[in-house]
């Protein structure tokens, strides 16, 4: 056992026997000894699609190591906290874009277990968190979004799914993915080959492709609810899978939200 590391088995593991094969464990790391555990692991992860069908084959730890102050470090407020792991906003000079570059120190707790998947807890009231594919998501857990949170960046961390972000003006967000390539995320299309896109089995037969999703009465409610978009990392032309995606998290603090949430 490492000096100052916490690890919480039983009532993290959810659904019973673990079945080896899907995944060997899912592991919370966090900088503080606090409840935030109980509320952040059960629930909506295991709640949602594809999880909830395989409950009985994750296994879910909690690993904490006390830090000197609690939250993170937000450059552009001037305000700096000295934590277990280091997490920041501002990451890439993105206001709510959290993440840490402490790789060692994370996977120095998560090691303490056997995991799959790393998912980092930040004590911290305001709305941000980032998801690497295949490192870690990390995100925020002291605000009324962070179920919703949590899914988008595990969307990010263990399914590799791309941000949906929506804008009614093209931004430079699209730079990301250039025109003629078709993106590698599933969830989002160029729209190379109409006939053949990448969610063909899923789709309705006799659907249109592109299909319309009701932009207009979207547009309306964002004016309705005053909500503001300051950012977008995927815009027409380029094409999301559904409008139901967990692509994008609600939110009263980060401008950049409008409630879509990943479905693949």
């Amino acid at each position: 056992m490492k000096q100052g590391v916490a690890i919480c088995h039983g009532e993290c593991r959810i659904g019973g026997p673990c079945e080896p094969g899907w995944w060997g464990g899912w592991v919370v790391v966090g900088g503080s000894l606090s409840t935030e555990l109980g509320r952040l692991l059960p629930h909506p992860v295991l709640e949602a699609v594809p999880y909830k069908s395989h409950k009985d084959r994750i296994n879910i730890h909690g690993v904490f190591r006390p830090s000197t102050e609690s939250g993170c470090d937000e450059p552009t407020r001037g305000s700096y906290r000295k934590t277990a792991l280091d997490a920041s906003f501002n990451a890439l000079g993105t206001e709510h874009y959290l993440l840490t570059e402490n790789n060692e120190a994370v996977r120095d707790m998560a090691g303490v277990v056997p995991y799959d998947a790393i998912v980092i807890a930040v004590n911290h009231e305001r709305h941000g968190g980032g998801g690497l594919y295949n490192t870690y998501a990390i995100l925020t857990v002291d605000h009324k979004w962070v179920g919703h949170l949590l899914l988008h960046e595990v969307g990010h961390s263990l399914a590799g799914l791309a941000d949906e972000y929506y804008s009614s003006t093209p931004t430079a967000g699209l730079a990301y993915f250039p025109a003629g390539v078709e993106p590698r995320e599933p969830n989002i299309t160029a729209l190379l080959d109409p006939a053949n896109v990448k969610w063909k089995a899923l789709a309705t037969p006799g659907v249109s492709i592109p299909t319309p999703w009701g932009q207009d009465q979207f547009d309306a409610l964002i004016e309705q609810e005053r909500f503001v978009e300051a950012s977008a990392h995927l815009a027409d032309p380029a094409l999301r899978e559904t409008l139901g995606g967990r692509s994008r998290a609600p939110d009263t603090n980060h401008p950049g939200s409008i409630g879509r949430y990943w479905t693949v």
